[in-house]
């Protein structure tokens, strides 16, 4: 058992959970529901426990008595507040699983309310009856589910969440390949709520056409095609395939058909009434003329109609490290390799030594100028990995972005052609992450010499040298700084740095603290340069 290997920490065996309920500008939300549910991690991830409490009137609440799961359990804290006909209109900010020492730390929790948005989840088949599912809503910003089921399978689902967020929702059919949906305004909806009916019906679909290289030429010895499930956001996960040889579940004696030496194919892949979105990955070698190892990714829409003209140009690929991507082998069971070549990167840390926690990783890739598809592949890379992973990319093109999160600080990186057709097996790519550490020009600032405030984000307050009334806190030096109260509680807030020895301060205002990294700083004697938006990116 996995929970059995896991360290237990010597926790309390009750704690409290008390503060106050806000509206997200400060004011006081009276009568709210305040909820801490308890999810288990291992060896199912479902919740396990709920607590509940209400505000009072001045917005005061406290859960009391909650227990301390020792082992791998996270607390989630939420909070609903309703109108005088029962509706929710109010509801607190989308939070991961707390850790227990995290949550049962913090003194006092003042939850802050945003308006609320509705999404109502039902799922049919052909003939119109009920589908049983499980979901996720992913709030698209945040990038992890803010809602979800994995115990119980649902036909009907209600979920209460910030209004002005953008969110996908993936539900998983029972007996079906998952199906999903991209909501990027809910404000556009009547009474801020969407009904939303997926038809689970699911159908073969052909897909044709021919592979051929720069020069219109095929005569592979080699030709394979891999096909992902996206979702929303063509966001690509390794593991999100579908098996190979899908033609044999016809049941017809069909097979998928491949032509090497004509660049001809033909397979099967599902589709649906809504479409079924996928990241078809061409790979294709000639292993006595050339020896070049070419790829595409396309992007492809599957409905109910077969595709005759998939026709696909292929370029070489980047790299020399050999890779072997494995799937499911669809009817017969198991698993089949297929080979081809991949840059090969390292993820280490300042003093250049691989890590050894696990990590996540988020490559945005365009392939658009080319005939190929744009997209996010997301790749986790585990512990005892050492930080080393390999990805199958294009050689004349670059990675428009990488991000990468570990224990350590994010950073985000983008990577040239040139610098990812050097990633061989040794040596490979190297991608170095940090920890959070305040810095000037020429060097390292002194942690007593950075000072960082949280202030109110409104009109009076999101200007240079705001009034006191405006501080959400006193002033602390980066060595004393936790942000994590306001960062979980809400609340729409600016964000200060200021070096105490010259007085330059930056100020990050309406800051999405939650879906924002830490900023590495590097502070200058004047600003060249701005930039807006929602999460912290980059300073002077």
């Amino acid at each position: 058992d996995i929970a059995d290997q896991l360290p237990l920490v010597p926790f309390a065996s009750k704690f409290n959970f008390a503060g106050n309920t806000y509206d997200a500008t400060g004011n006081v939300l009276a009568n709210c529901t305040v909820k801490i549910e308890v999810w288990n991690f291992f060896p199912d991830f479902k919740k396990i426990h709920t607590y509940t409490t209400t505000s009072n009137g001045t917005g005061y609440y406290n859960l009391t008595g909650i227990s301390a799961f020792p082992g791998p359990y996270g607390y989630k804290p939420s909070v609903t507040h309703a109108d005088g006909n029962g509706k929710v209109d109010y509801v607190g900010k989308s939070l991961p699983e707390l850790p227990f020492h995290m949550i049962s730390e913090i003194p006092s929790f003042n939850l802050y309310l945003d308006q609320a948005g509705t999404i109502n989840i039902t799922a049919v088949n052909g003939t119109g009856a009920s589908v049983p599912f499980f979901y996720a809503i992913k709030d698209t910003n945040l990038g992890f589910p803010v809602k979800e089921e994995w115990s119980v399978m649902s036909e009907n689902v209600i979920e209460y969440v910030p209004l002005d967020r953008n969110y996908s929702v993936v539900i998983f059919p029972n007996m079906s390949f998952p199906l999903n949906y991209e909501i990027n305004n809910l404000t556009d909806y009547s009474g801020d709520k969407i009904d939303l009916e997926f038809n689970t019906t699911q159908n073969f679909v052909w897909v044709s056409g021919y592979v051929k290289t720069l020069d219109n030429l095929s005569d592979f010895t080699n030709l394979s095609i891999i096909s992902y499930i996206t979702e929303p956001g063509n966001i690509m996960f390794e593991k999100s395939v579908f098996p190979f040889n899908m033609s044999q579940w016809r049941g017809d004696g069909s097979t998928d058909y491949f032509d090497p030496k004509t660049g001809f194919y033909n397979i099967t892949l599902m589709g649906n009434s809504n479409g079924m979105k996928t990241i078809m990955l061409f790979m294709a070698y000639n292993s006595s003329g050339d020896k070049i190892h070419y790829i595409q990714y396309i992007n492809q829409t599957l409905k109910n109609t077969d595709i005759w003209d998939n026709n696909v140009t292929v370029r070489p690929a980047a790299g020399s490290f050999n890779k072997t991507i494995t799937i499911n082998n669809g009817r017969t069971g198991g698993n089949i390799g297929f080979n081809t070549i991949a840059t090969n990167f390292s993820l280490v840390n300042s003093t250049n030594a691989s890590i050894s926690t696990s990590a996540f990783l988020d490559m945005t890739i365009d392939y658009t100028d080319v005939g190929g598809a744009e997209f996010h592949l997301m790749q986790d890379v585990q512990a005892d990995a050492s930080g080393v992973f390999s990805v199958t990319l294009l050689a004349d093109h670059g990675v428009e972005k990488m991000e990468v999160f570990t224990e350590s600080a994010p950073m985000k990186t983008s990577l040239s052609a040139a610098e990812i057709n050097n990633g061989t097996t040794n040596p490979p790519v190297y991608i170095t992450v940090k920890t959070f550490e305040p810095g000037s020009i020429d060097g390292k600032i002194g942690d007593s010499d950075i000072e960082m405030r949280m202030f109110k984000s409104n009109e009076q307050c999101s200007v240079p040298n705001p009034p006191d009334e405006c501080s959400k806190g006193d002033k602390q030096t980066k060595d004393k700084f936790d942000p994590m109260i306001m960062t979980l509680g809400g609340g729409k807030v600016d964000f200060g740095m200021k070096m105490k020895s010259t007085g330059i301060e930056v100020r990050y205002v309406d800051v999405d603290l939650l879906a924002s990294g830490p900023p590495d700083a590097m502070f200058d004697s004047s600003a060249d340069r701005s930039q807006s938006g929602s999460t912290v990116e980059e300073i002077w």
